[in-house]
């Protein structure tokens, strides 16, 4: 008696382990889809508003980087447009950026903020929009909270 034909053995025939394969790596990205939490992500149209919040320097960088700095973002069908406001002192610089959001809420931008082109990673969920604005020696985390009436 050969052992895959045991019925209690561990191993599977050559034949039904081959077509098993495939399903190894599917129930994988199952399972971490599930975990990750990637379910129907909200229509663009649902994420329109206007958010409010700041970027605040990260432990990890060079002290020549801001270190706070004000965000406001407006979302309209789908664009992002936004203003990163430095309220520290006399200087009020204000400094202007637009993007066009992905289906799940997923942005990348590039950013200016002082003297430094930042690029800014994140995403909406309809209620904050979380980040990162990432320079070769800066970064800075970005977290904006719905400020309209929706």
């Amino acid at each position: 008696m050969k052992r895959t034909d045991i019925p209690w053995s561990p191993t599977l025939p050559r034949s039904r382990a081959r077509r098993a394969m495939p399903l190894i790596p599917l129930a994988a990205t199952l399972f971490l889809s599930g975990c990750l939490g990637a379910g129907t992500p909200l229509p663009v149209t649902d994420l329109d508003g206007a958010y409010s919040g700041e970027l605040l320097r990260t432990l990890n960088s060079r002290e020549a980087c801001p270190i706070r700095r004000q965000i406001r973002i407006t979302i309209r069908a789908g664009e992002m447009r936004g203003e990163v406001v430095n309220a520290e002192g006399a200087d009020r610089s204000v400094e202007r950026f637009a993007a066009f959001l992905e289906g799940s809420g997923a942005v990348v931008a590039p950013i200016r903020v002082g003297n430094l082109v930042f690029s800014l990673e994140g995403r909406l969920d309809g209620r904050t929009f979380r980040g990162e604005a990432r320079h070769d020696y800066c970064t800075m985390s970005v977290f904006a909270r719905r400020s309209d009436s929706a």
